[in-house]
């Protein structure tokens, strides 16, 4: 069946995740199918590659539609949807699939990014976590990042009862580097548990703040146990940075 693929970005401070639910308004998932009923005078239902938290942003971010057989003018459709759109939600591009396809199963790696900031900027504030924490030591932080690569069960940082068969995820690489004055964790995985990278954050903050070894770090991995793990990060330096597909599954539609 042919589906359409949009390919957007996202700020998620006002949002309550991507995930529409009941009882729960205001998620980017509902924002952006209302506004493609609106346009395309149908019933929409989108599935996304990834589900992020609330706060949580995409600089990138797919997300798959089957319009009822109808013949979609991309150009025009992008022109509307980003009219439409509030100013935090950007649809960058549109694709066609023509094949048996989801946007999720089909993803072959996906890379988050964690930002984190130890001194206030009023200007940056919801685009980065704040931590004022003097002397982190983030060479130990790296160490620790290291040993993640190591295992492939990461139970210790997923929320519980999240509906799972297993929690085995392929991370191929973690590592902190800073950017003038931020700090940036790039991890990369061919999927992710639900609150896995934030639990992974706070867990290396303790470490940072030698309130942890690099053993109890590794511990903790071992241990299978949520409550083993230290606090999730706070959301808003959270980042989903990039999803990876095998090359040709789908192509670019607009001009």
């Amino acid at each position: 069946m042919i589906s359409y693929i949009l390919e957007i970005s996202y700020h998620g401070g006002k949002y309550h995740g991507w995930q529409k639910q009941k009882n729960t308004p205001n998620t980017v998932q509902e924002a952006l199918e209302n506004a493609l009923q609106t346009i395309l005078k149908t019933k929409i239902t989108t599935l996304a590659a990834g589900r992020t938290d609330v706060g949580v942003h995409a600089r990138q971010q797919y997300v798959q539609i089957q319009p009822n057989n109808l013949i979609i003018d991309a150009d025009i459709l992008l022109y509307k949807l980003n009219a439409l759109l509030g100013h935090d939600i950007y649809v960058m591009n549109i694709y066609l699939c023509q094949r048996v396809f989801s946007v999720r199963h089909n993803a072959i790696a996906r890379t988050y990014m964690y930002y984190l900031r130890q001194s206030k900027d009023p200007f940056r504030q919801g685009l980065a976590g704040f931590y004022y924490i003097k002397n982190l030591d983030f060479d130990k932080m790296n160490e620790a990042c290291k040993i993640l690569l190591r295992y492939t069960d990461y139970q210790s940082f997923s929320k519980v009862k999240t509906g799972v068969s297993h929690f085995h995820c392929h991370i191929a690489c973690a590592q902190w580097h800073i950017e003038n004055d931020t700090w940036i964790l790039t991890i990369t995985a061919d999927r992710f548990l639900r609150g896995m990278v934030r639990t992974i954050v706070g867990t290396l903050l303790e470490v940072g703040k030698e309130a942890l070894s690099i053993n109890d770090f590794e511990n903790i991995i071992i241990s299978k146990d949520r409550t083993k793990a230290k606090y999730a990060a706070k959301p808003e330096g959270l980042y989903l940075h990039n999803i990876k597909y095998e090359d040709g599954m789908f192509i670019k539609i607009n001009v």
